[in-house]
């Protein structure tokens, strides 16, 4: 789904947006030294090659192809910057200090690093990044903008909260940052795992290869011969949906999803639970309904849930162009209860 952004259907509040946010729930892994390009093109499924000033989807996987996690891989001047989910970043440390052997590389978890967050859209035009590009403005500051249609930029600092934002105060705009990045990532068919989903998954049913967190023309890296033969042969069986429902019941990842005919097709991946506070992240005055670029979700200002699904690939290509598509979920507290969703397919 791609957000019809610089528009008025895209406006998060702005007391997010006014200044950057805190977002602890990001944490990164610095890597450092004169080998850590060639170590991280071994590793990653991003071309690491060229990439210093960019920001990039990425995907690290064990031998069989399966994800162990995801990065928004930052490429400065002299370090690299791998971020995630915080519960993430310790097991994937300790994962990549296994292959470092006599590589030049210096490899930790950057706890003086915090990140803030903001949205790209408010940003003073003299200082706009364009998407997948970053600015390095101090030794101690990187800005980054993601590289997807959410247009949120990161800002990675080992400067002070009031340094950055200009307020002391901890707890000012730090609510919002982790349900408006959740949001964000929903809405751009971004997945991001939880710890018990790591290792479950190979790349192309969560449609990385389409989001831009697999580059087919490098190298070798761990996991690759397997995600290249399913590229390469087509046999990508499953694929990640949108949806929304407007219906209270709880919807939970790992529920199975049927189709009209009652066969079941897939299962939730992730879930946004949006209920009443969607109108926190959205302009709810500035338009009627939030659409976007093929298809529709639904009025996501009404949504109760938004989430991603994997489910049978039906062709993604004539997905694209369709109109969201019923689908019902049965709870396994209520096998009689059925809940409705409306699903569609992503726009890279």
């Amino acid at each position: 789904m791609l957000l019809l952004l610089g528009s008025q259907a895209h406006r998060p509040n702005q007391q997010l947006n006014t200044m950057p946010s805190p977002a602890d729930f990001l944490q990164t892994i610095l890597v450092t030294g004169d080998d850590r390009i060639a170590f991280l093109q071994g590793q990653l499924s991003c071309n690491m090659t060229n990439a210093e000033g960019s920001i990039q989807l990425a995907t690290m996987c064990n031998p069989k192809g399966r994800i162990i996690a995801i990065f928004h891989v930052i490429c400065g001047a002299n370090a690299i910057f791998l971020t995630a989910r915080a519960d993430h970043i310790e097991p994937a440390s300790m994962h990549l200090k296994r292959f470092v052997f006599r590589s030049k590389i210096e490899i930790t978890h950057q706890h003086s690093v915090r990140i803030f967050l903001a949205d790209a859209a408010t940003v003073p035009e003299n200082r706009v990044l364009l998407p997948g590009t970053i600015e390095e403005p101090s030794k101690n500051e990187l800005r980054a903008r993601l590289n997807n249609p959410s247009a949120l930029e990161l800002t990675l600092t080992s400067n002070s909260i009031e340094d950055v934002t200009g307020n002391s105060d901890t707890k000012t705009n730090s609510l919002n940052a982790e349900s408006f990045w959740s949001y964000h990532m929903h809405a751009s068919g971004i997945p991001e795992l939880s710890l018990g989903q790591s290792e479950q998954y190979l790349p192309e049913p969560l449609n990385l290869d389409l989001s831009g967190g697999i580059n087919f023309e490098k190298g070798c890296y761990t996991g690759q011969e397997v995600i290249a033969r399913m590229h390469y042969l087509g046999k990508a069986k499953k694929r990640l949906f949108q949806f929304t429902s407007n219906e209270s019941a709880a919807i939970t990842a790992g529920m199975p999803v049927y189709d009209q005919q009652g066969t079941s097709v897939g299962e939730i991946f992730s879930v946004f639970i949006a209920c009443n506070n969607i109108k926190e992240y959205v302009d709810t005055d500035s338009t009627p309904e939030l659409k976007v670029q093929q298809g529709s979700l639904g009025d996501l200002k009404e949504a109760t849930v938004i989430g991603l699904a994997i489910l049978t690939n039906q062709s993604t290509e004539s997905s694209a162009n369709e109109e969201a598509r019923p689908y019902w979920i049965k709870q396994t507290s209520n096998a009689s209860k059925s809940v409705s969703i409306a699903v569609t397919f992503p726009k890279y």
